[in-house]
């Protein structure tokens, strides 16, 4: 029988592993933000898991042409709509992933003509210290009304508080606790290579089995569509 991963699992297999076991050392509220972070940061960058995949949604502004992106967003996926909220069929919209190209076929100007939108683009990531440009959605032709632009997306999975909140994929359990334990052990173990190189290996195996896991169930999905 598969274990069932708990926030405070998770934890206690943490504390074993790196041998952190005394709130001295670490706190439990410590633990948990170390969790968090490869939680909701770390692993769902690399996951090949469909379970984060949901629609980000947001209403534009007549005359803006800039959208600030939630925090929670890992990532924007091709399929972008626009729906001008009058009760038809949404139209697609191209999600522009070349910023020179998009900003050649919508020139730059002080004051942009408006328009239905037809085109979007992300522009910077979480390391920008450019305000202006800090994970924004450019929105093409700047809109004359308000509209809805639904955008597929990868969000990151809520924060996990209680010691018996699960993550939204158990078999995740050991990953975390791995990572966890190495990301401590560098914060608060006074940073033993070895040690960690040791919770890096074993994070990268039981890394690898859940995304085989979820590749595997991906394709059972796929294979079932017949028609």
């Amino acid at each position: 029988m598969a274990q069932d991963w708990a926030l405070s699992d998770i934890r206690d297999a943490a504390k074993r592993f790196s041998g952190l076991r005394s709130t001295l050392q670490v706190t439990d509220a410590q633990w948990a933000r170390l969790i968090n972070l490869v939680y909701r940061n770390e692993m769902p960058q690399q996951i090949n898991g469909k379970d984060l995949e949901k629609f980000y949604e947001f209403s534009t502004v007549d005359g803006e042409g800039t959208h600030d992106l939630a925090l929670n967003v890992v990532e924007l996926l091709d399929g972008a709509t626009l729906d001008d909220n009058d009760g038809d069929q949404e139209v697609p919209i191209i999600f522009w992933r070349d910023q020179a190209a998009f900003f050649k076929h919508f020139p730059h100007d002080d004051t942009p003509d408006k328009n239905e939108p037809q085109g979007i683009l992300l522009w910077g990531n979480d390391n920008d210290t450019d305000d202006d440009k800090f994970r924004k959605i450019y929105i093409r032709p700047v809109p004359d009304a308000v509209y809805t632009i639904r955008i597929p997306a990868v969000i990151k999975p809520e924060k996990l508080d209680a010691d018996t909140e699960v993550p939204v994929w158990e078999n995740w359990g050991s990953a975390l606790a791995y990572a966890a334990a190495r990301n401590a052990l560098a914060l608060y173990g006074g940073h033993p290579t070895g040690k960690m190189a040791e919770m890096q290996t074993w994070f990268e195996y039981y890394f690898t089995l859940v995304n085989r896991n979820h590749l595997q169930q991906q394709s059972s999905m796929a294979g079932g569509r017949r028609f």
